[in-house]
Parts: structure tokens; C-alpha cells; sequence
């Protein structure tokens, strides 16, 4: 589980966080946990890529995606669990 990574504490130089956050519900814990399995001294390079919350984004996945072309399964995602960039910080 992402919200326990304590069998992984101090081993990773690099996360690579591709298309999670906008699925989690306790994105901090996510955060706190994922920086606990860094080195220490390591220069802990963090990448991400996820969902912005926004309009485009939720008409291009929820109502294009989700329910007009049936290209994801109903509810794959939820709207509210997108990320503004400004919660990325």
C-alpha cells in the first residue's frame, strides 16, 4: 500500500509517481510515506505526472472518456481526487 512503505524505508534515490494521485485519498500520507524510502543523503528526485482538476480534464475523461466513448470503465476516476498543481507543492 502506498500509505505504508516502511518495509522500503531508505532505499530509493528516484520515485517515478505516474498517474496515482489523482486515485488517492490520503494524498499527504502518500507524500510522507513515499519520502521515508529515500537514502538518507540522497538527492531524492521525486517525478510525477497526474490529472489536473479542471474543467478540460473533467469533461476529456469523465464525460468523453468515462461515459460518451466507453474508453475507461465507469468511475475509473473520481473528479474530486484530481490535483491542481498548487497541491503538488
Amino acid at each position: 500500500s502506498i500509505y505504508d512503505l516502511s518495509s522500503f524505508t531508505n532505499q530509493y534515490d528516484v520515485i517515478l509517481f505516474s498517474d496515482v494521485a489523482d486515485h488517492l485519498l490520503d494524498l499527504p500520507l502518500a507524500f510522507q510515506q513515499m519520502n521515508s524510502v529515500f537514502k538518507e543523503n540522497s538527492p531524492k528526485l521525486f517525478l510525477f505526472e497526474t490529472i489536473t482538476r479542471n474543467i478540460v480534464s473533467y469533461w476529456m475523461l469523465k464525460v468523453l472518456g468515462e461515459q460518451v466513448l466507453g474508453l475507461l470503465p465507469p468511475d475509473t476516476h473520481d473528479y474530486r481526487l484530481f490535483v491542481t498543481p498548487s497541491e503538488m507543492n
